[in-house]
């Protein structure tokens, strides 16, 4: 009886441990993971959203309290930031991989910036809302490649007008009758024209859109050409029907033709085809880089004078291949930052130009015309000065 009872006791004694450890574990799965670990989904969002939308939820910024903001690292800052690693976090120091990119970054408020004085609620008219510059990007270039006519085998091709009664795209196109063995006439190839030679598409600047309707399913294949030689091939699968695919080249060097072909698998094929090239740098007018640049060369003071948290920064540069984007509302305003807020969902999708911000209407939206941190700082500053005459 007696071996039973303690027997019994050491069960319940080592069921009580394993249910303390479940209970532990579970409870770290289950907690909020901290304001950078929102950041990091938030970069991670912004990093695929250049090729299709993403959506973060639950995100906290103020677990504990951070300022998220994107910056520009021109070579001033480049040069302010390296000889300041101290800002950084031990797990995250300065890296050049920032250099000349819009950047987005993390940092913790220092006491002045969330309580300046005893008598001052500054969080509570600041937080949860996102920053704003109050300009837009710059104006964006669009150009339409014109196929080459040494590309076609016969003479079954016919230019479209937008409005004409076979055109079954809506946009002004060709369309191409080819043979099960006319294999010249699927393959065509493109350039944009000039006065004097066929423009050159520099490195990673431009998107493609390619509109297709055709009578079959086919794979297209898509190369971006320079002097003969492919910088980038790209497979697509057409369904017969209307076709939409945008492509965004990752060429190290500058091409001149873009190619399609359609491989039918040797059936007959006709097709209508539209393309455009669309400059989608990312960079803003001289006024948004000015104020982005500032966000950045403002960084040692702010973190000196105790704004910002000394060895709490991480900056990631916001890239999608070689490209540099930059981060904006659907207005194309250049996105300066938020402070602290939570936000229950976040969704970033793909521009021509930028990366643009959808949040849920909970949370609001501030314009302003200088950069957050300085807007920041001179608010701070009145403060100080109206209750210390």
């Amino acid at each position: 009886m007696t071996d039973i009872t303690w027997e019994g006791i050491g069960m319940f004694l080592l069921m009580a441990v394993i249910l303390v450890f479940v209970v532990i574990l579970l409870s770290n799965f289950f907690k909020p993971q901290g304001s950078l670990n929102s950041y990091n989904q938030l970069v991670s969002a912004v990093m695929g959203a250049c090729t299709s939308p993403q959506s973060v939820t639950n995100l906290q910024f103020n677990s504990p309290d951070a300022v998220i903001f994107q910056m520009y690292d021109n070579s001033t800052c480049d040069l302010a930031l390296s000889s300041n690693n101290n800002l950084f976090s031990p797990n995250s120091p300065y890296s050049s991989s920032l250099k000349n990119r819009f950047d987005l970054c993390y940092a913790q408020p220092g006491t002045l910036l969330l309580n300046p004085l005893p008598s001052t609620i500054f969080v509570a008219n600041y937080t949860n809302e996102q920053y704003y510059l109050n300009n837009s990007i710059s104006s964006i270039n669009t150009y339409y490649p014109t196929p080459i006519a040494s590309t076609y085998n016969s003479a079954d091709v016919i230019s479209l007008s937008q409005y004409s009664a076979q055109n079954l795209l809506g946009l002004p196109d060709i369309e191409v009758t080819a043979g099960s063995g006319d294999t010249k006439d699927t393959s065509i190839e493109y350039s944009v024209q000039t006065s004097s030679k066929p423009f050159l598409f520099l490195p990673n600047i431009y998107t493609f859109e390619f509109d297709i309707y055709s009578n079959i399913s086919s794979n297209i294949v898509i190369n971006f050409i320079n002097s003969g030689n492919t910088c980038q091939e790209v497979t697509e699968l057409a369904n017969s029907g209307p076709n939409k695919f945008v492509v965004s080249p990752s060429c190290n060097s500058a091409f001149q033709n873009v190619s399609v072909v359609f491989n039918t698998g040797g059936k007959d094929i006709q097709y209508q085809i539209n393309i455009s090239a669309t400059q989608y740098s990312g960079y803003a007018s001289g006024s948004s880089i000015g104020a982005l640049s500032e966000q950045c060369d403002i960084l040692p003071s702010a973190f000196k004078s105790g704004y910002l948290v000394n060895q709490t920064l991480d900056c990631q540069p916001i890239v999608c291949g070689s490209t540099t984007f930059q981060l904006t509302n659907p207005l194309n305003k250049p996105f300066l930052g938020m402070l602290m807020g939570t936000y229950s969902y976040l969704e970033v999708q793909p521009s021509l130009s930028s990366i643009q911000i959808i949040t849920n209407g909970n949370n609001y939206e501030f314009l302003s015309n200088k950069s957050m941190l300085s807007y920041f700082m001179q608010i701070l500053n009145n403060i100080l000065k109206t209750n210390n005459p």
